[in-house]
């Protein structure tokens, strides 16, 4: 029964780096559990995924008759968790599986930025899908075509991950802003010392990190108002 193949993927939470991972510019992001979940089906069809949306756009493309998709949500549809890009990336992998074909970053990239962009505004990074396809922390260059894994490290702190119930649709969001370039080489330096935190375990650099990358985006007027 096809019914039987499911992929798990994490949800996923910029930690560092949002907005100047537009430029190709580094990033840390945190995969978390519960996770989304993509299972191929005898009922043919998309079930609980849009045909207009990137996955949906995928998987019609790929021509597959015969075969469905189910998608399962546990955050039933609060947002911000990366469903979109979870989404896509399980239609991927179920594209790829039927056709028995091999998966490498770059394919799966250029197929999410060939459904998610129609060449409006700001090009998505695609940092979610590559970090989905992770686990734990990743840090993300793709200016330099690099990724790494870290478990979280720090034993004296952790992290929270609250909703605010609001969403900003990305796609949209990405139609109409304008990214200011003067400050965007501060946020890969705050990055780049993250990552060093990371390394060395250090707990305090961290925060240090975090509060300064916020700060930074507060300046930008690049932080959300249901946020603050």
């Amino acid at each position: 029964q096809t019914g039987m193949k499911k992929w798990s993927i994490p949800a996923k939470t910029f930690l560092l780096g949002e907005y100047a991972a537009i430029t190709g510019a580094p990033a840390i992001v945190l995969t978390t559990s519960p996770c989304f979940e993509i299972t191929l089906s005898d009922k043919i069809g998309l079930h609980g995924i849009h045909p207009e949306s990137p996955a949906g756009k995928w998987w019609l493309q790929q021509g597959q008759k015969d075969i469905g998709l189910q998608w399962n949500d546990p955050y039933q549809g609060h947002g911000g968790m990366g469903a979109s890009s979870a989404q896509f990336l399980g239609a991927y992998l179920a594209s790829m599986h039927i056709q028995k074909k091999i998966i490498g970053p770059k394919c799966m990239l250029d197929a999410y930025l060939q459904s998610a962009w129609q060449g409006e505004g700001l090009r998505p990074s695609g940092y979610d899908v590559l970090a989905q396809s992770q686990h734990g922390c990743v840090y993300i260059d793709r200016q330099k075509d690099f990724f790494q894994n870290f478990f979280w490290p720090f034993q004296d702190i952790a992290f929270l991950l609250l909703h605010t119930g609001q969403k900003l649709a990305t796609h949209h969001h990405l139609q109409t802003m304008v990214l200011p370039s003067s400050n965007l080489h501060q946020l890969t330096a705050i990055v780049d010392i993250a990552k060093t935190a990371f390394e060395q375990v250090d707990s305090h650099s961290i925060v240090e990190a975090v509060n300064a990358y916020h700060h930074q985006l507060l300046q930008m007027h690049l932080v959300a108002e249901h946020t603050m």
